[in-house]
């Protein structure tokens, strides 16, 4: 049956090829989502006991893929497979210009997304051969390259950041001639490790801040950015991508802001939790109808929004955490003052001040994103693409 209907998604796809452009361009998405579909069940299958076989989920008989279009064919399998997921992914890419597509609901939408990259549940999609053998196998170059292109389309503009930070643990493993699968696997596992390290520094920042150690609290935070720094160097740009990198730095330009205002204001912090949660929730307003404007649905666009918020302002903490306790006190008017306010200041004043400098930093880092040409705020922090 599975082959059945492989030989029928190839007809139709050769069938929709050869109609007339308006009634190609109409039924392209549908051809090519029923290519794929039928191609890359062989792919999201568990391991088989004989080699060269593929037993579907459902328990029917093995099937042997080097026979799905002639003798000794499997090459082609995979090859077919791959460009119907390319085809699916450009149709999914330009969604809102597709009749049969733009009005389809998000969760639709996203679930084809996952279908893309994802098996059902479980780890990545690999389209290559070694996988029905392996259900652990690692991801193939043309697998990355499709992760890459979903996970900045597709995840990070709907601000899916579980399925991002699943995404960039796989992404990076690819095979090389050199590289065995053991050594791919060892090398997705450092990556989910090493990504709880600076959350670590993270926490030990706040934690030192509530003592009022503000000191030590700001060698936390530039520990927690230089690990993180030195992590991007050793994993790459995808695995960077899941950190937000544009909020910490949006976050330093409201940094700046703040080193100009008059010393009163943290001085005399009067009213500072009112202005903060005033701040915070602009933020998360923009956000929420950021989420909504990129077609999530309305109780997930409230969710995301607030992860997101959350995570802004985690990094805003970090950017002030440093700007304030070990920068400005060297750059600003009054400075010997801060500096020595941040020695005596009970945890109290201090966690107000430094409140109120989050909030600020986290609104404008979330503000600054109407000044970047058609990027969202969960774009990586990169300019050129070298890409169609």
């Amino acid at each position: 049956m599975w082959m059945w209907t492989c030989w029928i998604a190839e007809a139709t796809w050769l069938a929709v090829a050869e109609t007339t452009p308006e009634e190609s361009e109409l039924l392209r998405p549908v051809a090519a989502r029923l290519r794929f579909l039928a191609l890359s069940e062989a792919f999201r299958g568990g391991p088989s006991a004989n080699h060269g076989l593929w037993v579907d989920r459902s328990g029917d008989p093995a099937v042997d893929l080097g026979m799905v279009f002639g003798t000794d064919t499997a090459h082609l399998v995979v090859l077919r497979c791959r460009q119907a997921r390319w085809e699916w992914l450009r149709c999914l890419d330009e969604y809102q210009s597709q009749p049969l597509l733009a009005a389809a609901a998000p969760v639709e939408i996203e679930s084809e997304i996952d279908s893309l990259v994802f098996r059902h549940p479980g780890p990545p999609l690999v389209t290559d051969l070694g996988v029905i053998n392996n259900a652990n196998a690692p991801l193939t170059a043309d697998d990355e390259a499709v992760l890459d292109n979903v996970l900045e389309r597709h995840l990070l503009p709907r601000m899916r950041l579980l399925r991002a930070i699943q995404a960039g643990t796989y992404s990076g493993t690819a095979t090389a001639p050199r590289r065995p699968a053991a050594a791919a696997a060892a090398l997705r596992w450092s990556r989910r490790w090493a990504g709880l390290l600076p959350l670590f520094g993270a926490g030990a920042t706040l934690a030192l801040a509530v003592r009022g150690d503000f000191p030590a609290a700001a060698v936390a935070a530039a520990a927690s950015y230089t690990l993180l720094g030195a992590l991007v160097v050793g994993f790459g740009r995808i695995w960077a991508t899941v950190w937000l990198l544009r909020l910490p730095a949006a976050g330093a330009v409201g940094l700046f802001a703040l080193l100009t205002l008059h010393p009163q204001w943290w001085q005399s912090p009067i009213g500072s939790w009112w202005a903060a949660t005033t701040l915070a929730t602009a933020s998360f307003g923009y956000l929420l109808v950021e989420a909504r404007n990129h077609g999530v649905a309305a109780w997930a666009s409230i969710t995301r929004a607030l992860t997101l918020a959350v995570v802004g302002a985690g990094h805003a903490f970090l950017v002030v955490v440093i700007g304030l306790v070990a920068i400005a006190p060297a750059l600003i008017e009054d400075g010997r003052a801060l500096r020595d306010a941040w020695l005596h200041w009970p945890a109290s004043t201090g966690l107000a001040t430094l409140g109120i400098g989050t909030a600020w930093c986290l609104a404008v880092g979330v503000f600054a994103q109407i000044l970047w040409d058609d990027r969202p705020i969960t774009a990586p922090l990169a300019h050129l693409r070298w890409r169609r």
